[in-house]
């Protein structure tokens, strides 16, 4: 995972993998059923590794009403097998194709919260994990543990949401840094 400056209007598509770690959590899910918004995501999806050596990780986005089982397969080689479930996603639109994602792993220990850009009818996705330090939680209204932003209410989470992603849209960027992977839709 790289940590970098990172804008989302001007990015390339960018992605999933960042719902596997994060610097936003909560110890128990905070999205209400009434925020929730429908998946925007759908199918299979591949990362492109900066290291052409490395195998390609694959996601596949399986829609449940409003949320998404995400099931996931490392491959070498074509088409991955064996998938095994990873987590649950659920999707609160913030703006025009861009939503704040609660991300449930199976275990449920740690809920991450992540911004995700839906580009080309979900083709393309850039998925962003806001980091976290004392002066961002304090102005978020989180605690701060181990670098990460610790939400209690979903009100909150969502709040930090809303103005991390109108600061780097405000082209305010040095402010804000996240960690990114690229990931495509496979077909």
């Amino acid at each position: 995972m790289n940590l970098r400056l990172f804008s989302l209007r001007r990015a390339a598509p960018l992605a999933l993998a960042v719902v596997l770690g994060g610097c936003w959590e909560s110890t128990t899910p905070l999205m209400p059923a009434s925020v929730q918004d429908p998946s925007p995501i759908r199918g299979k999806y591949a990362s492109v590794p900066s290291d052409p050596a490395k195998p390609a990780s694959w996601y596949r986005a399986d829609v449940q009403g409003k949320s998404v089982k995400l099931y996931s397969r490392l491959s070498k080689d074509g088409e991955p097998e064996n998938w095994s479930f990873d987590r649950t996603m659920t999707f609160d639109a913030i703006a025009k194709d861009v939503y704040l994602v609660q991300s449930v792993p199976r275990d449920e220990k740690t809920i991450n919260y992540l911004l995700m850009r839906v580009r080309d009818k979900g083709r393309e996705l850039v998925v962003v994990t806001p980091s976290c330090n004392e002066a961002q939680a304090r102005a978020y209204g989180a605690t701060l543990r181990s670098n990460n932003c610790v939400f209690g209410k979903y009100d909150t989470v969502a709040k930090a949401a809303r103005r991390a992603y109108a600061t780097v849209e405000g082209g305010d960027a040095a402010s804000v840094s996240y960690a990114t992977d690229t990931y495509t839709q496979a077909k």
